[in-house]
């Protein structure tokens, strides 16, 4: 299948975000009707941290307020994890299949437990405007915009403290406390 005008410019902006042509790995849900690729850059955006990005989730819907807002998602974690990846497209396809919302301040609950191991107090994702790659936010293709947004692992109590005070809040407190997002092993900042 080839690509769309607006999927390859996501993917020359990602390169040029990360500073190299990184590999993409393509990733089916369960029934393999459905599927997205993930790019994988290796000490991006510093040494020891890795990203793992859509490339083409923009080309599902994702409707926010009866507009439609393609995206894309992507996630920094220090060291490299498959299962990570396998995290990301399960969030991909919680859009692509059930049509949940990918949104800032949107939380896909539980995506990480699927995944034992991998982030032993942080089982939901939690979606935020790029602190990472921030030229990611807006990227502009002849097709309209495509917006990127960053998945962080958070804790349930984080989740709750979220549902209870706002996003502003929550992410005032992770400015505070100076969170390591990309801490798997993490304790929760709530």
């Amino acid at each position: 299948m080839a690509l769309s005008i607006r999927t390859r410019a996501v993917f020359r902006a990602e390169i040029e975000a990360f500073g190299s042509k990184p590999p993409v790995h393509r990733h089916y849900n369960e029934t393999e009707t459905a599927r997205v690729d993930i790019a994988r850059a290796v000490d991006v955006p510093s040494e020891g941290l890795m990203t793992y990005a859509t490339v083409n989730l923009n080309e599902s819907r994702n409707v926010m307020d009866g507009r439609e807002i393609p995206v894309e998602i992507f996630v920094v974690i220090a060291g490299e994890n498959t299962d990570m990846a396998n995290a990301l497209s399960t969030c991909a396809f919680n859009m692509i299949k059930d049509h949940w919302l990918i949104a800032p301040g949107v939380v896909h609950e539980d995506v990480l437990r699927m995944y034992p191991g991998l982030a032993p107090n942080l089982p939901n994702m939690f979606f935020v405007p790029p602190m990472d790659h921030q030229g990611l936010a807006r990227i502009e293709t002849p097709e309209g915009n495509v917006h990127a947004l960053q998945a962080l692992p958070i804790s349930i109590a984080e989740t709750e403290f979220l549902y209870e005070n706002g996003f502003e809040e929550l992410n005032g407190l992770f400015i505070e406390k100076d969170m390591e997002y990309w801490n798997l092993n993490r304790s929760s900042l709530v």
